[in-house]
């Protein structure tokens, strides 16, 4: 991104930009200058959401709610290879973690892994078994492996767990 903000600036400077005598090196600086300053300009990395999780991740390595938060935020890029290593990793770190289990349950399912994806989310419900989310996961992926029979068991408990649920609802 950075490239492209300083080639702009080289262009404008031969066309006149920065007044009279400024050199095309102090054009480029000041770009380069404008762009780190983290006040959500385009191509400024420290602005980028992914950019601040993936920090605080390298910072807070064994952090579960850090790692997870990383692989929703690949997951919402659509960059599910990503979210599953993410999740994997949250997984290793708590394997009680319902939340890194379902992340890692939605990222097989996103990458077409429908056995592992439903395993993650049998695990997930085995932990929280009123857990409405994990319940409906499970059920999208029974659906998925060609077991409605079980995907709908599935979806009358997360109907009870959780009555007002939209996804049970219309599962």
């Amino acid at each position: 991104m950075l490239a492209m903000r300083v080639i702009p600036a080289v262009r404008a400077e031969r066309a006149g930009f920065g007044g009279k005598g400024v050199p095309v090196r102090t054009a480029i600086i000041a770009i380069v200058v404008a762009g780190c300053a983290c006040a959500g300009l385009p191509g400024c990395r420290q602005a980028d959401p992914l950019a601040r999780l993936e920090a605080q991740v390298r910072r807070e390595p064994d952090s579960v709610e850090a790692v997870v938060a990383l692989g929703d935020a690949y997951a919402d890029a659509g960059m599910h290879h990503n979210a599953f290593i993410q999740y994997t990793r949250a997984a290793e770190l708590a394997p009680s973690s319902g939340e890194a289990l379902l992340g890692l349950a939605r990222a097989n399912q996103a990458l077409g892994n429908v056995t592992e994806g439903l395993e993650a989310a049998t695990a997930a419900v085995a932990l929280e078994p009123q857990s409405a989310r994990a319940l409906n996961l499970q059920a999208e992926l029974l659906l998925q492996a060609g077991r409605p029979d079980d995907a709908a068991a599935a979806y009358r408990t997360a109907l009870q767990a959780a009555p007002d649920d939209r996804d049970a609802l219309i599962g």
